[in-house]
Order: C-alpha cells, then structure tokens, then sequence
C-alpha cells in the first residue's frame, strides 16, 4: 500500500455495500451502523478499495469515536493516524469540545488521551454509555477546557434566570391589567350609579313641580 496514494473521505451512499462487508467481518452491528454511515471517515487505498474505516458522532459539543476498522492489521498503526488526524479536524470544525472513546489501543495515550477525571465524566452525553464504561478522552481546545464549560454555565444560568424574569413579570403584567380592568369596572359602574342617583332626583323634583 502506497500511503501517499491514500484517499480519506466521508462515507457515502456508493460506499455502503463495502462498508458492510467490511463490519460484518469486524463483527460489528451492521443493522445499526448501516443507519449511520454518513458518520464515518473512510481511507481508500490506490486500488480503490476501502482498507480502513472510522466513525464519529458528535452531540453537545462532545464527540465519540467509534467502530474502528482495519482491512490488513500490518497497517494499521499507519491508517489509524492518519484517520485520527482528519477526525480531530473536523470535530473542530462541529465545535466538537472534548473527544472520547473506548478504544484500549495504546495509540491514543500516545497522542495525549487520558482518563476522564470526574468533572470530565459530568460532559459525557449519557447516549454515549455508561460513563465507567472504560474511556478515554481529550480536549480539542487550547485554552482550559474547564474555563470554557464554566462560561456555557454561566451562559445557561444568566438564560435560566432571564427566563425566570421574564415570566414574573409577565406575571406581574397581568396582575396589573387585571387590577386596572377591574377598577374601571368598578369606577364605571359608580359613575353609572350616580348618574342613576342624579336622574332620579331630577325626575322627583320634576313630579313635585307638577303636583303644584
């Protein structure tokens, strides 16, 4: 294999057949990663065949590597670093913040992986699985990845709270118009009772005049 000549690429609809084949002997769950194909990265040697595969699923700005797929194991190693350097770069590109996987390979510690602490678990989407499930991570970002998740916090309280605001004083609003409709009401219903009042002492003077 001639790695200069390597392809990698987004799987596509044309792939499908291939990348069946190539599951199946992997003994991985075809049924349901037929379904996802669209999220895997392919590397296609010179021969036009697909020699390895990988997928990535992103949700919450948090990324999952997985289902891993070497055709020729003597390769690997190679394939294998050449995929994870286009699955870093395009994690970034989704705002990918913080990649995992339950990959044993000594690779990725190799690369800077680690054990997720537990405030790193916290950001495991629970779709991912079980958060002692044996993972490894890393952060995709310069700056302290820990400052960062404090800032979407932050955001999200101040948005929690303006909601909350916003819906006292919607409340307030409509205690207020409420107050204001029943006090016109009020005040309509006392200048109709005057004007009544006023109507009949007219009249009576006016009987009282006829009388005499």
């Amino acid at each position: 294999m001639d790695l200069e000549k390597l392809t990698l690429r987004r799987a596509t609809l044309d792939d499908l057949d291939s990348l069946r084949g190539i599951w199946a002997l992997a003994k991985l769950n075809v049924e349901d990663l037929e379904k996802r194909f669209t999220e895997f990265q392919i590397a296609i040697d010179e021969n036009d065949s697909i020699v390895a595969t990988i997928g990535l699923y992103h949700t919450n700005h948090q990324g999952l590597i997985h289902s891993e797929v070497y055709v020729d194991l003597d390769w690997e190693p190679a394939l294998r670093a050449k995929l994870s350097q286009r699955i870093m770069v395009l994690a970034k590109n989704y705002g990918v913040l913080r990649l995992w996987t339950q990959s044993s390979v000594s690779f990725w510690r190799d690369q800077g992986w680690k054990d997720p602490d537990f405030k790193s678990l916290q950001s495991l989407p629970p779709i991912f699985g079980h958060p002692h499930a044996g993972w490894l991570t890393i952060p995709l970002i310069n700056d302290s990845l820990a400052a960062v998740e404090k800032q979407f916090e932050i955001l999200a309280q101040a948005q929690r709270e303006n909601s909350e605001k916003s819906k006292e004083q919607a409340r307030r609003l409509k205690m207020f118009a409420a107050g204001l409709v029943i006090a016109l009401t009020l005040g309509m219903l006392a200048l109709a009772g005057y004007a009544y009042l006023m109507f009949t002492r007219k009249s009576g003077r006016k009987s009282n005049s006829s009388a005499w």
